[in-house]
């Protein structure tokens, strides 16, 4: 079966993976963590991109969730064009993890799955302007209570972790032409609530001047912290107060998010790391990389520099020079 073919199968699955079939969490805001490498502004006129999830932590509120259980991730990766489409480009993809210990009333876990990989955003008259993505947890004790079509997606794609293909527009077409099978509505409507939950979702826009004036998306290692956690924790940040807080990592050999009161003088490098607390929010770790392309032989400063800065990036979070940029 060929990578188009499953998509067709696979498009459907995201139709009917409906908002209205899960909890939602609040909206959230995104951080940067303090890193050796640089944040550059995305560029949807010149650059390609990589999206990379780490990991989420989640509070244990769902009754299928306990330490060292499997679960399954379903990721509704959606790509923002201009001109926009006449229908939302949204492609499914699942993934598989262990639950592992988190914070104190959460628990943590690693996803390492790259929704985007090498993306070129201005393909002929296509731009891409921004991409989002839906997280949602699945409870896999019984994986023969899910039907066919959950079944499937599981198979295609859990092992495998795709990312979307190199031309989501021009490809949407073929991938999103039957929606007719209600049997997949069924398949989700079956799933107990006590067996699903939603971890997050988030949006990234990019700036079409590449200067990234405004909330604008840049590259980094960030988080996206919800209001959800524990709340009594001295961990816990409001969100109201992100802005009086300065934010570090441990990268390995889990993703551990971290903050401390941002000093007066405003510069997070003079705090030291016993200042820093786990964060007791609900959160989504991930990390983006760009390059610069150039259509001139030999090399070039820009597309080498954001390489550089891409390769640490990746190490800081366990990836190798080889796996980083594929």
């Amino acid at each position: 079966m060929t990578f188009q073919k499953l998509f067709v199968f696979l498009s459907v699955v995201s139709l009917f993976l409906s908002d209205s079939a899960f909890a939602q969490l609040g909206g959230g805001r995104i951080v940067r963590v303090d890193e050796e490498a640089q944040s550059r502004c995305i560029d949807p006129y010149k650059d390609k991109l990589w999206l990379t999830l780490r990991s989420l932590v989640i509070s244990k509120n769902s009754q299928f969730l306990t330490k060292d259980k499997e679960v399954s991730i379903i990721i509704k990766a959606k790509v923002q064009t201009d001109p926009v489409p006449q229908v939302p480009i949204v492609y499914p993809l699942m993934a598989s993890a262990k639950i592992g210990e988190g914070p104190a009333g959460q628990y943590s876990i690693p996803i390492e799955y790259s929704i985007v990989s090498g993306l070129v955003l201005k393909q002929d008259s296509v731009v891409y302007s921004g991409i989002g993505a839906d997280i949602t947890l699945v409870n896999v004790k019984d994986r023969s209570g899910w039907g066919t079509a959950l079944q499937t997606l599981d198979s295609i794609t859990s092992g495998s972790k795709l990312p979307i293909p190199s031309s989501p527009y021009t490809q949407a077409a073929s991938y999103l032409i039957s929606f007719a099978n209600s049997a997949v509505q069924k398949d989700i409507d079956a799933q107990n609530s006590d067996n699903k939950a939603v971890a997050g979702s988030m949006q990234f826009n990019f700036d079409p001047n590449g200067q990234c004036a405004g909330d604008f998306e840049q590259t980094g290692t960030k988080a996206l912290i919800y209001a959800q956690g524990d709340t009594t924790s001295g961990g816990y940040v409001p969100l109201n107060e992100i802005e009086k807080r300065c934010f570090s990592a441990q990268f390995l050999p889990s993703f551990v998010l971290k903050s401390a009161p941002r000093p007066v003088s405003g510069d997070c490098r003079t705090v030291q790391a016993g200042q820093f607390q786990s964060v007791a929010n609900n959160y989504l770790a991930f990390y983006l990389n760009k390059q610069t392309i150039t259509k001139t032989l030999g090399a070039n400063n820009l597309a080498t520099r954001d390489m550089k800065e891409s390769l640490m990036r990746c190490k800081a979070n366990g990836v190798s020079d080889k796996k980083c940029l594929q």
